[in-house]
């Protein structure tokens, strides 16, 4: 199916046995039904736009902001709303490895320093109205199992401690293709909408609410174009260009924002900006590429941590949720020890700074390295006093 001169997404959709309909939550069948009705509401990707207010046209754009040093919150990237308490956004760099040789080491940010608003008009967060929401973040948990090749970019989810509220038509949460997992297509060639904050600023700093038409890239230019910027290939991601026609300021996107296809009265989620490429000492190429990263073949890892947010971790293995406190305690809960990954338990434990010191879990309080093993509860739940951490030494 052909559309000024780009595919829809109805082609890449109607693979196989699945057919355009099948992404729907009303209409999925078998397995893939309840697995989609179990992660979203039906009114996920649902739109009403009101006239002249852009944000009902991308009601699932999250603003992320983080804490500086004098208390503010500043706008740091873009993220999208799956459900009242999980918002998916990426991160530079790969897991557990360091953005920067000055970094030392792979962090995350501390959960106590963000803040995620929705329904903003700007980044402005004193310009806003009263559709606009915002909430604290309980905690960020990073994916660990992106292609070899990507080294440039992982996924995390944000977890909020604060439910969004979805019923109006400024915030809503992005429906996610979860009947198509696993695949390994990617949309090239197609159209999309994307919206966020935009570069180049405004005189007082801040970036104001855009929304474009954005026109899939041919695979060949994706593949050149990443492999002459990055020195990799390009096979965990697909890119595309924003329609000049609807860019008329010549204006860009900020990471983290979204490109998003309409199905059957629903729009789902395609990729998110990963990689924005721009000439040196600029900030803005309204004519460049955008990268953009696949999410299809996450979808188990979304899928899982969605249905335990936001106070729960997902088992990588099984999807099973455990309690926070039972994560990064050094007792394994997970058949795969996934709660005890090195990686994650060295970037999110808060305690690690002082060696003299061991966390109650993910989130937990600090508690001094006498207190281990010592035949008494310190740990709220225990894990200080379990049998598999007294007898291994850990």
């Amino acid at each position: 199916m052909m559309m000024d001169g780009h595919r829809s997404f109805m082609g890449f959709l109607c693979l196989s046995s699945l057919c355009l309909l099948s992404l729907t939550p009303e209409r999925s069948e078998g397995q893939a039904q309840s697995s989609l009705r179990l992660a979203q509401s039906t009114d996920c990707g649902r739109l009403d736009e009101i006239p002249g207010d852009l944000r009902t046209k991308v009601p699932w754009t999250a603003s992320i902001f983080i804490r500086v040093q004098n208390g503010e919150y500043k706008f740091w990237l873009h993220g999208v709303i799956l459900g009242p308490t999980t918002v998916l956004s990426v991160a530079g760099g790969s897991f557990g490895e360091p953005l920067t040789s000055k970094q030392g080491k792979y962090k995350i940010p501390n959960p106590k320093k963000i803040r995620i608003g929705a329904a903003l008009t700007s980044s402005n967060t004193e310009e806003q109205d009263s559709h606009a929401q915002f909430s604290d973040v309980t905690y960020i948990l990073p994916y660990g199992h992106h292609e070899p090749v990507n080294k440039k970019f992982h996924f995390m989810l944000y977890h909020l401690k604060t439910p969004l509220d979805l019923t109006g038509p400024h915030v809503r949460a992005i429906c996610m293709p979860f009947v198509l997992r696993g695949r390994t297509s990617s949309p090239f060639e197609f159209q999309f909408t994307q919206g966020g904050f935009v570069n180049p600023p405004r005189e007082d700093g801040s970036m104001e609410l855009g929304v474009f038409k954005v026109l899939g890239g041919k695979e060949q230019e994706c593949e050149e174009s990443f492999v002459s910027r990055y020195n990799e290939t390009a096979d965990h991601v697909f890119c595309g260009r924003v329609n000049p026609g609807s860019n008329p300021n010549n204006q860009c996107l900020v990471h983290g924002s979204v490109v998003a296809f309409p199905l059957s009265n629903h729009w789902f989620l395609a990729g998110i900006a990963a990689l924005i490429p721009a000439p040196e000492a600029q900030t803005c190429n309204p004519s460049g590429l955008y990268f953009y990263g696949r999410t299809l073949t996450h979808l188990d890892w979304i899928f899982n941590s969605f249905k335990c947010s936001p106070n729960m971790f997902a088992c990588e293995d099984s999807g099973s949720c455990i309690p926070l406190s039972s994560v990064c305690n050094s007792v394994p809960d997970c058949g795969d020890k996934s709660d005890e990954d090195p990686r994650l338990c060295a970037a999110e434990n808060h305690c690690s700074g002082n060696v003299l010191t061991h966390g109650c879990g993910l989130n937990g309080k600090c508690i001094s390295k006498d207190q281990l093993c010592n035949r008494k509860r310190d740990c709220p739940d225990g894990s200080d006093e379990n049998p598999f951490f007294c007898s291994t030494g850990s």
